[in-house]
């Protein structure tokens, strides 16, 4: 687990999903992004999208953790 918690508003994301096939409504085919940073990511199928949300949960893991030396808060 990690010592930082993500905020929430790191977790949210925007799914646009197309029908590619209207003889098969559950494939998945759509465009991932994520709201905070603007990435976005196109996928093919379920398994894309859960490889992207997996993706950018990383990221903003990554992203909570301060860098060497960085200052994150100051207490008075």
């Amino acid at each position: 687990m990690s010592a930082l918690p993500v905020l929430p508003s790191a977790c949210v994301y925007a799914i646009k999903l197309l029908a590619i096939d209207p003889q098969h409504p559950d494939r998945l085919a759509g465009r991932l992004e994520h709201v905070l940073s603007g990435r976005r990511h196109d996928f093919a199928n379920g398994q894309a999208l859960l490889a992207c949300l997996a993706f950018e949960q990383q990221q903003a893991t990554l992203d909570a953790t301060p860098a060497p030396g960085r200052i994150t808060s100051i207490n008075s």
